[in-house]
């Protein structure tokens, strides 16, 4: 939108802004007094100040003056506040121009000039200010003007209506409302001022219509601050609505008619109650509670509109149709009314709570919803956009991030909405493990989040929770593939290299050699013989070079003794090592092949580095297991590993070895200095 509510003021307007605003507040005020003054000086009763609308529109225009003043001081770069400003003083000029004409035409109580001229002001100008406020200030809140198609044509509507009802009021040969003594001076006795006014009347409430769906239009596409200030309005609206609907159809249903001094009353208090609601909510950033506002005021005027309709209906069906008189026909609408009305007001009730927050009064149709989102879902983050997205929509919530914390900590998140405060994060856990987390943002009406939102969300968590585990684990599962197709490959590398470089080469060289010994064999057979010493010693380093490889694809001793075994040799080979390596096994079964493997490797490359690195003097070996694990720690007394300390590829290659068999694997210090290295390796079902 091109100007909000929220739109700062220019500094260089300020000044010229304020005198501005200042004058025509001064203004309205002083014809404000002006119409109270001479009302008093014409002795107008109270209740014929209410039944003319004198005083509905003195307090509204003073209301519109102060409150379009405070805004365009506030705001001088909005608009709204200038047609505020601008309506205050265009209502005000009737009740001026009424009491003016009654004390120079009627009352006498004062000597004014030009007393016709007022009268005919009078009437030209009520209908103005009942159609700038009723139809113009809907359609250009917040901003101050028509914004979109809808508003504009709204606007041109209300202009039309506002012509046509002026027309017929000034030209209508009777008094008007707010100065029934006399006739109006430039009436005329015609039948055109009549349908000037109820076309223009007709346009009224088109304009509303138009309004209407204007706002709703805006309210969908504007940001959470300026929909707080849309349903601020709204409420305010709604309550003006009902006092000039449903309330006379109550009253005229109890009492059999509606007199003007309460139809007076109520346009005073609710049309200042709505002029203040627009200041509120343009001034206000944050209008906690609205909401509830709102939403109950929706409510009882639905159910308020229910309970005439039906007793309307019955009372006047059984006088028409059925001829019936009395109390009988009114006993039965009130009998049918109170039967209705709990059923419905639920109902109605369900839905406004539906409207404003969501499914959080039903979870279930909300997870409901999340499954049917997440069938089809391939990725993590097309998982946890239909996370995120299900739960900001199924909630009404300005801002929803679903995240996965994946193994090594890291995380992949998706957000849907926007942030413009603090978030309440809702962890995902599944089983004991915490897979990731929600968050979300309350709405902008509310302070903190409430409690059947938590509820709800606390629900929407511990479903989603299985899905984002699968997510998690799925993207674990890819990564380990990828780290294992590569490791597959790096072995190959290095087995093609090692056959090439090593034994294809021995292989090699003793083909050449044994051609040189069948020259040799009958011209020199003592050479010959010193050939084939030198191949024989070559082919022996072959040979130990073929069983270095094959030793490094899985250690012979470990087919033919088992682990334990297998460890033992490791420690005996590291006997000249200056260090005193302590062994302890306890395996009541022996581990699969895999297992084994990856154990041997493990505890290889911890011993490995301990020797070379640690500079320490003892390390202790334990391996330990039950039918469904087994555990590896090893421990020495060197410098450690420090925190800042980046891992190598042989403790990268342990994690990796224990992470290809779904266990796990940690790298560091002991509680006494030292390095040491922790592993446990799963196998079997537990």
């Amino acid at each position: 939108m091109s100007a909000t509510a929220g739109t700062p003021s220019r500094p260089y307007h300020v000044p010229a802004a304020g005198i501005t605003a200042s004058v025509l507040g001064s203004l309205a005020a002083v014809m404000a007094a002006g119409s109270i003054a001479l009302g008093l000086a014409n002795r107008v009763s109270l209740l014929a100040a209410l039944e003319e609308y004198t005083i509905p529109t003195v307090l509204v225009g003073i209301t519109l003056a102060a409150v379009g003043t405070v805004i365009a001081m506030q705001r001088p770069a909005l608009p709204l506040g200038w047609y505020l400003s601008g309506t205050a003083l265009v209502c005000l000029v009737a009740p001026l121009a009424a009491q003016w004409a009654r004390a120079a035409l009627v009352t006498g109580a004062v000597e004014l000039p030009a007393g016709a001229v007022a009268a005919v002001v009078a009437a030209f100008a009520w209908p103005v200010s009942a159609v700038l406020l009723f139809a113009g200030l809907p359609l250009v809140f917040p901003q101050g003007r028509p914004v979109g198609r809808i508003a504009t044509a709204g606007g041109v509507v209300a202009v039309v209506a506002l012509v046509l009802m002026s027309l017929g009021s000034g030209f209508s040969a009777g008094p008007s409302a707010n100065l029934p003594e006399i006739p109006d001076p430039a009436g005329v006795v015609a039948d055109w001022p009549a349908a000037l006014q109820s076309a223009g009347l007709l346009l009224v409430l088109v304009a509303m219509l138009l309004a209407a769906a204007a706002l709703v239009l805006r309210y969908r596409r504007s940001d959470p601050p300026d929909r707080v200030r849309i349903r601020a309005f709204v409420a305010a609206a709604l309550l003006l609505v009902g006092s000039e609907t449903v309330l006379p159809a109550m009253t005229t249903a109890l009492i059999g008619s509606y007199p003007d001094w309460l139809d007076s009353l109520a346009e005073t208090v609710f049309g200042a109650g709505l002029v203040l609601a627009v200041g509120v909510a343009v001034l206000r950033h944050h209008l906690h509670g609205i909401d509830v506002v709102v939403n109950r005021g929706a409510v009882y005027v639905v159910m308020t509109a229910v309970v005439t309709t039906v007793y309307v209906v019955v009372v006047g069906y059984s006088s028409l149709a059925l001829g019936a008189r009395g109390t009988g026909p009114e006993i039965v609408a009130t009998v049918l009314a109170a039967l209705c009305f709990e059923p419905v007001r639920r109902r109605v009730q369900t839905g406004m709570n539906r409207l404003f927050y969501g499914q959080r009064e039903d979870p279930e149709r909300l997870i409901a919803r999340l499954d049917r989102r997440l069938d089809g879902t391939e990725s993590v983050e097309s998982l946890l956009a239909a996370v995120a997205e299900t739960a900001r929509t199924g909630l009404r919530l300005p801002f929803v991030a679903a995240t996965v914390v994946g193994e090594d900590g890291a995380e992949i998140g998706v957000a849907r909405g926007s942030a413009t405060g603090p978030v309440v994060p809702f962890p995902v856990v599944a089983g004991s493990r915490l897979v990731g987390s929600i968050a979300v943002q309350p709405r902008a009406s509310e302070r903190g989040l409430a409690e059947r939102d938590r509820r709800a969300l606390l629900d929407y968590s511990a479903h989603a929770a299985p899905a984002l585990w699968a997510a998690r684990m799925s993207g674990e599962l890819l990564g380990a593939r990828a780290r294992l197709l590569a490791a597959r490959e790096n072995e190959r590398s290095r087995l093609r290299r090692d056959l090439h470089d090593g034994l294809g080469a021995d292989l090699g060289s003793q083909v050449i050699m044994l051609d040189a010994v069948r020259r040799l064999v009958r011209e020199d057979p003592a050479r010959a013989e010193r050939l084939l010493l030198e191949a024989r010693e070559h082919m022996q380093a072959a040979v130990t070079d073929l069983r270095r490889t094959l030793d490094d694809l899985r250690p012979a001793v470990l087919d033919d003794h088992g682990l334990a075994a297998a460890l033992r040799a490791l420690v005996d080979r590291h006997a000249e090592a200056a260090m005193a390596i302590e062994l302890h096994v306890d395996l009541p079964i022996e581990p699969p092949a895999a297992v084994q493997t990856a154990a041997f490797r493990i505890v290889s490359e911890a011993l490995s580095n301990s020797v070379r690195h640690s500079r320490g003097g003892a390390c202790r070996i334990e391996v330990s297991g039950t039918a469904t694990s087994i555990r590896l720690r090893v421990q020495d007394d060197g410098h450690g590993l420090g925190s800042a300390s980046t891992p190598g590829v042989g403790l990268r290659s342990i994690r990796e070895r224990a992470a290809e068999l779904g266990g796990s694997a940690i790298t560091g210090s002991g509680e006494a200095g030292g390095a040491l290295v922790t592993a446990m390796l799963p196998f079997g079902e537990g």
